[in-house]
């Protein structure tokens, strides 16, 4: 049968029509746009080309970036360190080891019987309880550096306790100078040693808070390392006031030395 044009045309009329309209919208809007946007398209592809041209060939930071750089790093170097020396831990000279005379171990007896029998008797003039042993170990030290780290604790256990003492605590539990502990600071750290000290004391909220205050104001300040606290009831204690609690805290101090 002989293919007739005319027939196609008619019953084919609506979709060649959508299909011509079509393929002008196509043409006219691609003329639109490479006219008006692929030249604006070209040149940010060309300059992000630049650009990334640029970053591979120089360096991200310059010197004067990295000069900057390390010389804040220096500033705050020192800030660290002067605020570490701030806290730094002196042994004062009645706890520590003098040259010539008397072995270290004589010493160091010495002065801790001195330091113990003083507290004592501070303590109980004032009516308050205090462990016997003041925190000297029931172990004596005899390596010289063992000594003297001891002796740094015992420092810091005299200075706590005249604070304790002074704000009128009820009673002093218990005092533990961890000086066989060895520091595992980092190498980079300013901190070279520390000696840690443990106390359990009972006080009331306004004898506690006092003892708090004169730790912070001595020179240079006690470092509190551990702080806990409970209330415990007063009623089963015949030197608490009508009505006050007690608070049981454990309070952990450190003496710190620090790099030269």
């Amino acid at each position: 049968m002989a293919f007739d044009l005319n027939n196609f045309l008619q019953e084919n009329k609506r979709f060649l029509l959508g299909a011509f309209v079509g393929g002008a919208v196509f043409v006219t809007g691609y003329t639109v746009i490479d006219a008006y946007v692929w030249d604006d398209i070209r040149v940010a592809a060309h300059e992000i080309g630049s650009d990334k041209s640029k970053v591979n060939k120089e360096d991200y930071f310059s010197q004067k970036n990295l000069d900057e750089a390390k010389a804040q790093e220096e500033k705050l170097n020192q800030s660290i360190k002067a605020l570490t020396a701030k806290l730094a831990f002196v042994s004062r000279a009645e706890f520590q080891l003098k040259d010539g005379g008397a072995s270290p171990q004589n010493q160091y007896l010495d002065i801790a019987s001195r330091f113990r029998e003083k507290r004592l008797d501070d303590a109980r003039s004032r009516g308050i309880d205090i462990c016997d042993n003041c925190g000297v170990p029931d172990r004596s030290p005899t390596q010289a550096e063992d000594i003297r780290r001891t002796l740094r604790g015992l420092d810091l256990a005299d200075r706590v306790i005249e604070c304790a003492i002074g704000a009128g605590v009820r009673e002093i539990k218990k005092i533990t100078v961890a000086a066989d502990a060895q520091f595992a600071g980092r190498e980079d750290s300013y901190i070279r040693d520390e000696v840690k000290v443990e106390f359990e004391i009972e006080a009331n909220s306004r004898a506690l808070s006092a003892m708090i205050e004169l730790t912070q104001a001595s020179n240079p300040p006690l470092t509190i390392d551990e702080f806990s606290s409970d209330v415990r009831d007063a009623g089963s204690s015949g030197r608490a006031g009508r009505g006050e609690s007690l608070v049981h805290i454990q309070i952990k101090f450190a003496a710190i030395e620090v790099k030269e």
